[in-house]
């Protein structure tokens, strides 16, 4: 078995192709801080915070580097030997995790305890390599959320509450049955696709900022304006503020630049 694995790895090396790389730590509570440009973020039934480097390389060690120390521009360590550096707070029970190289375009998977209780996504500058796929995804996370990104966000099936926002950048979400406020979403520049459950209890504010922007909704949602804002008119923005099934979490929806679109779940 063992010298099957070692043709593998030689198999990869001489191919120059990539081998995903996994790093776990046991730690089921407290907070996470990604400060990644792009991930996958999955909550999951386990004891363990897992990192997977999903496109990493397999590559031949500088044999000229040998006995030499790599030093990195933001003058961190690789302590999980996948180009990431790792640091846990013990008083605070906060683990943060930062990118060596910021000009990595490494693609990163990590799944999280549900035992969690905050995530929180940094995407930082974006590189001028940035992918043209989803930056950020999460999902299944039953905790609360906080990202920011410049680029793409997916979200499905996070209960919240969550704050999102994105620069130059398109935020879809869609929810379960199972949704905790406050909600927010915000994006100067793209659209807002948000699906909720069709029996949602919510006051929802929408607005886009462009003569360009629309909002929609389902009518199966019934919207119903609140008496303050039906003659509420601002020369700069398209809004609606109208309560779902008489009112309850507070769901935020804003575009300065695109389309808002908030769809019904039938059966949820």
């Amino acid at each position: 078995m063992r010298s099957k694995l070692i043709l593998l790895v030689l198999f990869y090396l001489a191919a120059g192709q990539a081998f995903p790389q996994e790093y776990k730590i046991p730690k089921n509570s407290g907070k996470l801080i990604l400060n990644l440009q792009h991930v996958i973020v999955t909550g999951y039934e386990g004891e363990d915070l897992v990192f997977i480097n999903k496109t990493a390389e397999i590559t031949a060690p500088d044999e000229r580097a040998k006995g030499l120390k790599p030093l990195k521009p933001a003058g961190l360590e690789d302590n999980t030997g996948m180009g990431l550096h790792l640091k846990m707070n013990e008083t605070d029970h906060v683990v943060t995790v930062d990118m060596i190289d910021q000009q990595n375009t490494d693609f990163f998977e990590i799944k999280v305890p549900r035992g969690i209780s905050s995530v929180t996504i940094n995407t930082g500058r974006p590189s001028v390599f940035l992918r043209k796929e989803k930056s950020i995804t999460a999902r299944s996370l039953n905790c609360s959320l906080e990202i920011s990104a410049q680029g793409d966000v997916l979200l499905e099936n996070n209960t919240g509450p969550l704050n999102v926002s994105t620069y130059h950048g398109n935020i879809e979400a869609r929810f379960g049955p199972v949704m905790e406020g406050p909600i927010s979403f915000i994006t100067s520049m793209g659209y807002i696709d948000v699906t909720v459950p069709e029996s949602i209890r919510a006051t929802v504010d929408m607005a886009t900022g462009t003569t360009d922007g629309n909002l929609f909704a389902a009518e199966e949602l019934n919207i119903v304006p609140v008496e303050d804002a039906r003659n509420r008119y601002d020369a700069m923005l398209k809004r609606v503020i109208g309560k779902i099934n008489d009112g309850g979490l507070h769901l935020n929806l804003r575009s300065t630049s695109g389309n808002i679109y908030l769809r019904a779940a039938s059966g949820l």
